[in-house]
């Protein structure tokens, strides 16, 4: 099972220090979890903003959705994205 999340913020380092504290956290209190990047997005930059994705793997579909529900505000999430880009 895959779970693909993004955030926008206004600068590339605002973003992928982001990233980087949701992977850490998401990390801490859900084990059985696996997450790639923090990277920049296919599209990195839309009008004035930087997206940035994670990766969440998991055996568990109750995972991910416990992941989705700890996600904070300006978070976008696909749950099985049809594609990563």
């Amino acid at each position: 099972n895959l779970l693909k999340l993004s955030v926008l913020r206004k600068s590339p380092k605002t973003s992928e220090s982001n990233a980087l504290k949701l992977k850490s956290d998401l990390l801490e209190t859900i084990p059985g979890i696996e997450i790639d990047g923090p990277v920049p997005a296919f599209h990195e930059k839309h009008g004035e903003f930087y997206e940035w994705n994670l990766v969440v793997k998991s055996t568990s579909r109750n995972k991910l959705i416990s992941v989705i529900r700890q996600l904070p505000s300006g978070w976008r999430h696909d749950i099985d994205p049809i594609n990563l880009l």
